[in-house]
């Protein structure tokens, strides 16, 4: 219950207790007062003591053991002129120890009739007095009961780490001058000098490739102008020593030292850099990648860079284009790439996805595409990762979900600007340029642009397809013959002399790590890394992004159908944004997990996605605008609506009302009659005009062959020559 070092609480009873000895064979306990460093120990039987404890709900608290400083860092840091004092300390304590240490260990130094014997005994032994023998015994009594507490404690005194405040007319803190030199006797560094130096200080670390020498003569600038100024107005300018000493200006040394003292080297670093530029440059290595990984395949590094070199047109060599991106995917335990990408794109997750993609396929296949000849051993990797590192940018796409989903594959994002957390493939950038430089014209060297220097543009011969296979034959020489010189090398590499060398370590490390890697279904992998999106099923088939498509599961599944009856309704789908000829419709019921569909329509065939949106967001500014303008017309129709409404009210309410409703209401087919008839007049003089022109209206004479007008008869009058009306033919027949 009760151990060396423990701490006992006993409230408001006796303060708190540290045991410093114990005695299982006489089952006692000697204890001190923790908070008293000149408090003696008392000696107490175990079980009084735990009765006590138990009775009062005294609290045990385990102690810390004393600090142990070796030898070797007690000397350690000193200058040294000044190291031979620390290596008398070192001999004080063990000539201390070796009369003190038999003596702690004897029970009676715990009772107080016994001690002063003790104490009497070690004096004469040591050739001291009784006084300094107790104040060591009191220091090993508190200090642990180890040598290491008869150290002197000089760092202790005073106030550790704290400025001695010099006054105004103060002394000089340090050394003195020696009289015997002509040197300055130096300046008192006083709080106000202090006040002084924090500016140049802050002016330091706020100006980033400033010295400490510029910012000193900030702050001299800001506290001694003016005295400067009467100082030259008075002597000239170049006053003598003895005044130019009398302004009281500061050295640049002390001016250093304090800024050491009072603004620590590696938080004013951090300061003046930022965190982030800090991080990536001037952080603490803790630990290598390597040990985050436990074999090949278990964790994948990728990145993406753009290449030093211009390329040229496949259609055209005469034409340049921009320099193209390539995307590199490292294997973390054996440094091997296991796949790249390489377009004219710029950093996305396209290319994250085809890189990714190239790392789980057969690459003899990929090699013998771009006309390089392999074996499967050159090459060997094709495989699924445990987990993949790349940047958020590209890794927090919808695409990755497929590989987490479907595959267990873990991601993770490094924080922003935070190179430092993919370090491995970011340094495989450099040897693939180093690697390709020497064989590739046109080749961006450091001086390109500088006046004078050479277009290196002009020099460039090789097209994106060359460059391909300029990569892959780099890829091929890393992967098969780069010595890696500060790999962490396993003992059993050594005595299975495996070469340092990504292939090497790779085939090792399948056979003696974590075994052969996952090799997934080239298919399955490549549909799990298309985005993914949902699309819309309607009466006429399957809608995204403003096109329609059709696939067999929608045909037999009756999707069309079922959407015209019951309504629309969602289905997930993947898509390339490089192309809308066709998407992938997800079907648990396939064996690959999906159906291609096609599209309906040709009118967008042989466009993307993007250009698709981009006409979809016109479509929308179009119809926006539209409504705008619509909006005027509308307000400008119904105006006029109902203007002419109202002027339509007014005369209706001129007009002499009807004998009674029911009269106004009858005879509706005649008046429908007789209103048509006069409307048929309006409509044909209307409608002729324009081709005949205003005619003369008199009946023309008729010869005598024609038949006599019925007028002439005694009949109704219808010399106009205009349609028989419903009235006329009825009185035909009569």
């Amino acid at each position: 219950m009760f151990v060396v070092h423990d701490v006992i609480d006993t409230k408001s009873a006796y303060g708190r207790l540290r045991v410093v000895w114990t005695n299982r064979i006489q089952a006692t306990v000697a204890v001190v007062d923790a908070d008293d460093p000149k408090s003696w120990p008392e000696l107490h039987v175990v079980e009084d003591l735990k009765r006590l404890a138990l009775e009062n709900h005294w609290v045990f608290e385990a102690g810390a053991p004393p600090l142990y400083v070796d030898d070797a860092v007690y000397l350690a840091g000193i200058a040294p002129e000044n190291r031979h004092k620390r290596q008398a300390h070192l001999t004080a304590r063990d000539a201390d120890w070796e009369v003190l240490g038999p003596l702690i260990r004897d029970a009676g130094m715990f009772v107080s009739a016994t001690r002063a014997g003790l104490v009497a005994d070690a004096a004469r032994s040591l050739g001291v007095t009784t006084t300094t023998v107790r104040t060591k015994l009191l220091r090993l009594f508190h200090g642990g009961m180890v040598p290491g507490a008869l150290l002197p404690g000089y760092a202790k005194c005073g106030a550790p780490g704290e400025p001695r405040p010099v006054g105004p007319g103060g002394a000089k803190s340090g050394p003195k001058p020696d009289p015997k030199r002509a040197r300055p006797k130096g300046v008192p560094i006083t709080g106000e000098l202090r006040r002084l130096f924090r500016i140049g200080f802050d002016w330091f670390e706020d100006n980033d490739g400033q010295t400490h020498a510029a910012a000193y003569w900030h702050a001299m600038r800001v506290g001694f102008h003016a005295d400067v100024e009467q100082l030259i107005a008075k002597f000239g300018p170049r006053p003598p020593f003895e005044e130019c000493e009398k302004v009281g200006m500061p050295r640049l040394e002390q001016f250093r030292y304090h800024w050491s003292r009072e603004r620590k080297r590696v938080e004013a670093m951090r300061k003046r850099m930022g965190k982030r530029l800090f991080a990536l440059r001037k952080r603490a290595i803790e630990r290598d990648s390597t040990g985050e990984a436990t074999g090949p395949g278990d964790m994948y590094q990728i990145d993406a860079t753009v290449l030093n070199v211009y390329t040229r047109s496949r259609r055209n060599r005469r034409k340049l284009v921009w320099r193209a991106t390539l995307y590199v995917v490292v294997d973390v335990w054996s440094r091997l790439i296991v796949g790249f990408a390489l377009s004219l794109d710029p950093p996305s997750w396209l290319g994250a996805m085809a890189a990714l993609a190239n790392a789980m396929t057969d690459k003899v296949a990929f090699c013998a595409e771009h006309g390089v000849s392999i074996t499967p051993d050159q090459w060997p990797s094709r495989h699924l990762p445990g987990s993949i590192v790349g940047d958020k940018a590209e890794m927090a796409r919808a695409g990755v979900l497929g590989l987490i989903e479907r595959h267990g594959v873990g991601i993770a994002n490094p924080p922003s600007y935070r190179a430092d957390w993919k370090g491995i493939v970011e340094r495989r950038f450099g040897m693939i340029d180093e690697a390709m430089r020497p064989f590739t014209p046109g080749f961006v060297h450091v001086d390109f642009r500088e006046r004078g220097a050479e277009d290196y543009r002009l020099k460039t011969v090789m097209t994106l397809d060359e460059l391909h296979r300029q990569v892959i034959r780099s890829i091929l020489y890393y992967n098969n013959f780069h010595p890696l010189a500060s790999y962490p090398r396993l003992p059993a590499m050594n005595e299975e002399h495996v070469p340092s060398v990504p292939n090497d370590l790779w085939t090792w490390g399948v056979g003696s790590c974590s075994g052969i890697p996952r090799q997934p279904d080239e298919e399955s992998v490549r549909f799990s890394l298309l985005e993914r999106e949902t699309a819309t099923v309607c009466r006429d088939g399957i809608h995204f992004h403003g096109c329609i498509y059709i696939c067999q599961k929608a045909i037999d599944d009756d999707w069309r159908e079922k959407a015209r009856d019951q309504g629309r309704f969602a289905w997930p789908i993947s898509f390339d944004r490089r192309t809308t000829d066709f998407i992938y419709v997800h079907d648990p019921d396939s064996p690959k997990g999906f159906q291609v569909a096609q599209l309906v329509s040709d009118r967008r065939a042989k466009t993307s996605h993007w250009e698709i949106e981009d006409e979809l967001r016109d479509e929308s500014d179009i119809q926006a605008r539209q409504t705008v303008v619509a909006g005027i017309g509308k307000v400008d129709h119904d105006h006029g609506a109902a203007d002419e409404a109202g002027r339509a009210e007014a005369a209706m309410a001129e007009t002499p009302p009807a004998a009674s409703n029911a009269a106004e209401v009858s005879n509706i087919r005649g008046n429908t009659a007789n209103e048509r008839e006069h409307d048929r007049l309006e409509q044909l003089a209307d409608y002729h005009r324009p081709m005949i022109g205003d005619l003369d209206r008199s009946p023309p004479r008729l010869p005598s062959a024609l038949p006599v007008s019925k007028q002439a008869a005694g009949g109704p009058a219808n010399d106009d020559h205009a349609r028989p009306s419903m009235r006329d033919r009825m009185n035909r027949r009569k």
